[in-house]
């Protein structure tokens, strides 16, 4: 809060021609533009008064199949983190349903969780009503797990991110010595105008 009223008092001198001026906020009778709008409020970026972190993981079914669990132990450690909540998209094959190995897998290494399956897919009516399901699952602190086609899983998970405003969007990707997350995506905080 401080800094912020050191920046605001140096901007008022620096418009003000090099001399003091005022930091206080102005009346509420003086809020009011040359046009008649008030002017925009800016919030300060700490996200976390306003909402819960949402992180999206992405997997693909089929990487998963001779993984002995380590990727899927690796999102149930996620999903016990408090400070995020967490959304798993998988990619499933069209033939199998390959999906369910990580569903069920979270759904034993998180007892007391809700883990839900979601399927979403392309189009207008498909991913609106799943996005939706979705973002009222997160709210309920439930674990959504959003099903869609392997063809779709990028398409799908930047949308369902965008949807959601997630602030970080990972990739659940097999390695030599099991699995590991990296960090496709992340939002930087930034103020919000009201």
């Amino acid at each position: 809060m401080i800094w912020q009223r050191f920046s605001a008092h140096r901007k008022l001198v620096a418009a003000n021609g090099g001399r003091w001026a005022s930091w206080r906020v102005p009346a509420a009778r003086n809020t009011r533009t040359a046009t008649g709008l008030a002017a925009p409020m800016i919030r300060e970026p700490e996200a976390g008064w306003w909402h819960d972190s949402v992180t999206v993981a992405v997997i693909r079914a089929h990487e998963i199949r001779d993984d002995s669990g380590s990727a899927v132990a690796r999102l149930a450690v996620l999903a016990e983190d408090d400070e995020d909540e967490l959304l798993v998209v998988v990619g499933a094959s069209a033939m199998r349903a390959d999906h369910r190995s990580v569903i069920t897998g979270l759904r034993d290494r998180l007892p007391g969780h809700r883990v839900v399956e979601v399927p979403v897919w392309h189009g207008e009516d498909g991913f609106r009503s799943g996005a939706a399901v979705a973002e009222r699952l997160l709210a309920d602190r439930a674990l959504p797990v959003v099903v869609t086609p392997g063809t779709l899983l990028h398409t799908i998970s930047a949308q369902i991110s965008s949807y959601l405003r997630a602030d970080r969007v990972l990739r659940v990707l097999r390695t030599a010595s099991g699995a590991e997350l990296y960090e496709v995506w992340s939002r930087r905080p930034e103020a919000a105008l009201n």
